[in-house]
C-alpha cells in the first residue's frame, strides 16, 4: 500500500470526502513550491503519529455515537441535572395551584425554580401566560356584556 492511499485511509475517518480534502491539502503545498512527492510524504508526516492516536479517535467516535443517541432520546427520558435524577414537571397540585391564583404566582414560581428545576420552571411559566391570556379574555367578554 503506497503512502498516497495510507492517507486516504487515514482522511476518510477524518473527512467525509477524503479524497478531496487530501487533494486540496496537497495542492496547497504544491503551491508552496513542493512536489507532490513531497507534499504527500510531508502530509503523511504530519498524520502519522503513535497507535495511541487511533485509540484515541475510536475512543472520540463512540463518545460522539453516544451523544448522539442521548440527543435522539425523548425528552422525558432525558436527565436534567448532573446528579442524574429525571427532571420532573409540576404535580397536579402545583399545576391547579398556579392555575388558580394568578401569574404572579407563576412567575413567583419560575424564580423559585429556574435554576434547578428547569421542567418546573417551564411548566410554571406556561401555565402563568395561559392564565393571563384567559383573564383577557373573561374581562373583554365581560367589558362587551357591561356594555351592551
Amino acid at each position: 500500500m503506497d503512502t498516497y492511499e495510507k492517507l486516504l485511509e487515514v482522511y476518510s475517518h477524518k473527512y467525509r470526502n477524503p479524497k478531496a480534502a487530501l487533494n486540496y491539502q496537497i495542492d496547497e503545498l504544491m503551491s508552496q513550491g513542493k512536489t507532490r512527492e513531497e507534499a504527500i510524504a510531508a502530509i503523511y508526516e504530519r498524520e502519522k503519529g503513535p497507535e495511541d492516536k487511533q485509540t484515541s479517535l475510536e475512543k472520540r467516535v463512540k463518545q460522539l455515537e453516544s451523544e448522539l443517541n442521548e440527543l435522539k432520546m425523548p425528552a422525558f427520558e432525558v436527565e436534567t441535572n448532573e446528579a442524574g435524577i429525571r427532571g420532573k414537571g409540576l404535580s397536579l397540585g402545583e399545576a391547579i395551584l398556579i392555575f388558580l391564583t394568578s401569574p404572579i404566582s407563576a412567575i413567583i414560581a419560575w424564580l423559585i425554580w429556574h435554576e434547578n428545576e428547569h421542567s418546573k420552571a417551564d411548566q410554571a411559566a406556561t401555565i402563568g401566560v395561559l392564565v393571563f391570556a384567559l383573564e383577557i379574555v373573561a374581562y373583554w367578554f365581560l367589558f362587551q356584556i357591561l356594555h351592551f
